[in-house]
């Protein structure tokens, strides 16, 4: 009989232990669903400016990569077709005008937001 007794009361406390617990748990578990609601609704949110975020990325990356790439083609093209591309650059120094280049990148930087801004309106109008 004792030993029942005893059992009775373990059984008690596990149940108090676990009630004790039990809202911190549920708090936690509550916390994760609002963070993947929060979470799905900003995924939400990217997918509704993903059109102008990759035409705002390109319009970034691209004028950075014109130079390296109009570099190459054009060195591939001359010397594909035989001639020397120190020739072709005339009198120029080719280390001075890739660096003046670069000076005009964020003009033309400039230039390509304004024709992305100006299409776009007349793309939504």
């Amino acid at each position: 009989f004792p030993s029942s007794a005893s059992y009775s009361f373990q059984n008690t406390g596990l149940f108090v232990s676990l009630g004790r617990f039990t809202p911190r748990y549920f708090i936690l578990f509550d916390a994760i669903i609002k963070e993947i609601a929060s979470l799905i609704s900003l995924s939400d949110l990217s997918l509704l400016v993903y059109r102008n975020a990759i035409d705002f990325c390109v319009l970034i990356l691209y004028p950075v990569t014109l130079p390296n790439s109009w570099m190459s083609s054009n060195s591939f093209l001359v010397e594909s077709l035989g001639f020397s591309r120190y020739s072709t650059m005339s009198s120029a120094n080719r280390d001075s005008f890739t660096s003046s280049f670069q000076i005009w990148i964020p003009f033309i930087y400039f230039t390509s937001l304004i024709a992305v801004a100006r299409t776009s309106k007349t793309v939504e109008e």
